[in-house]
């Protein structure tokens, strides 16, 4: 096999597993997607591990929630599926309570796992359209352990440690090339994979003075997956008696997934007890996103030959220029007292994101556009639902379907290598949830 493909090959199969945030894209648990994840001061479940660990302590009961979440997707290029992932699969969390002294504490943990793969890397030409915000984003695995503590009766303070795994592998292959008997070739190869933890960190705050008003902040800090491939073709090409020495190098940084710096302020009015409104406002530091496009560097190294010229020339990675945004989500919940034993709880909310991506005149063609989201779900909540169990058990189903405004993309040269086109497409994503409570 000609060494270069060979190389290839061994690149590809060298895969790195990252933990990133699908929840970003999808919500995370029925009752916060219902409500178009206005959630950083209503949460009170597991999914506070994402929204805003601070209410972890919002409940004195152990709680376990599990469920499973489905999505469809339909993003569109001059009105064609581009055929992108799904993204469902299972989220499930855990809150542990706490006590020392007066204080109450507590401990969680949430996560999601994809129903298809647990990672998935492509690594596009920047000329290639790609929806940018979903095409590696959805297969990943989400984790976020956190602590909470609630010192004051109207104070919960919470923050946790999320992990990623950064990528190096080299390829490397020693031997030698007979170009006129190909078969006698011999290029053993050794594969060194190092996997390196990456952490970040987010934190929250809850204030909850009354039963009228609760006032939240939560904070995520940025990162970046990164795929750092290597490969190293060293030795002789063979021609009768004549020996050549050679080498061959090739490095690729790829920047497979990224999750901006945000901040979320969050608040909930209770006008009457049945009726909770949720308002969100966060900004997500988008600014600092960099190209998913690989930075590939090559050298050719034959004793007494030029090798100039003999390699693709390398090529210039653009800067996306992307920019940061502000965006809105308004959540509504009604409950519906059906007797002492059962609540029924209906569910709405609406969301807006504006894209962080910039025009592509020219170079690159990252697809993405304005954002509305649209929810509603139902729930059920038992109370001393069986003679020997008293603890509440609630049963959530929510829907969400963000709408991607149509948009169109203008070329400023005739001979572009892709030209004019349009995108615009939706994701539905619904999801159920059982929750315990002991």
């Amino acid at each position: 096999m000609n060494p270069i493909y060979r190389m290839a090959v061994m690149a590809l199969l060298i895969a790195p597993l990252a933990h990133a945030n699908p929840p970003e894209i999808y919500g995370f648990g029925a009752r916060a997607i219902s409500m178009a994840e206005a959630m950083t001061a209503a949460v009170d479940d597991t999914t506070a591990n994402f929204y805003n660990p601070a209410a972890l302590t919002r409940n004195s009961r152990f709680q376990l929630d599990t469920g499973y979440l489905v999505t469809q997707t339909q993003l569109r290029l001059n009105d064609q599926d581009l055929g992108v992932d799904e993204g469902g699969g299972m989220q499930a969390g855990v809150a542990i309570p706490g006590r020392i002294g007066k204080v109450n504490l507590a401990f969680g943990m949430g996560f999601f796992i994809p129903q298809t793969r647990l990672s998935r890397v492509r690594a596009l030409p920047q000329h290639q359209p790609r929806f940018v915000m979903y095409d590696n984003r959805p297969q990943r695995l989400f984790v976020s352990v956190n602590l909470a503590v609630q010192p004051l009766p109207w104070l919960h303070i919470g923050g946790g440690i999320n992990f990623l795994v950064h990528t190096r592998g080299t390829v490397h292959l020693e031997g030698l090339i007979f170009l006129d008997e190909v078969a006698r070739s011999t290029l053993p190869t050794s594969v060194a994979v190092d996997f390196t933890t990456v952490r970040y960190p987010s934190f929250g705050v809850l204030i909850t003075p009354n039963e009228t008003w609760a006032i939240g902040m939560s904070f995520r800090d940025q990162v970046s997956v990164e795929l750092d491939l290597g490969a190293e073709v060293s030795g002789a090409l063979v021609l009768g008696n004549l020996l050549i020495p050679g080498a061959f190098q090739l490095s690729s940084l790829n920047h497979n997934l990224f999750s901006p710096r945000q901040l979320w302020l969050g608040a909930t009015y209770r006008p009457i007890p049945k009726l909770l409104v949720s308002l969100d406002t966060g900004w997500l530091q988008w600014s600092n996103f960099p190209s998913p496009t690989a930075q590939v560097s090559l050298n050719l190294d034959i004793e007494n030959f030029a090798t100039e010229g003999l390699l693709p020339p390398t090529v210039n990675v653009l800067d996306p220029n992307f920019h940061d945004i502000i965006a809105a989500r308004l959540g509504l919940e009604w409950t519906l007292s059906l007797s002492s034993k059962v609540d029924l709880l209906f569910r709405a909310g609406y969301a807006f994101e504006p894209s962080p991506v910039p025009d592509q005149p020219e170079g690159t063609n990252y697809v993405d556009s304005h954002k509305h989201k649209l929810a509603a779900g139902v729930g059920v909540k038992l109370r001393d639902w069986s003679p020997h169990v008293a603890a509440p058990l609630s049963i959530d189903l929510g829907a969400q379907w963000i709408r991607l405004d149509a948009h169109e993309y203008l070329k400023k040269s005739a001979a572009d290598i892709v030209g004019d086109y349009k995108s615009d497409g939706g994701i539905l994503s619904i999801a159920g949830t059982i929750r315990w409570q002991f």
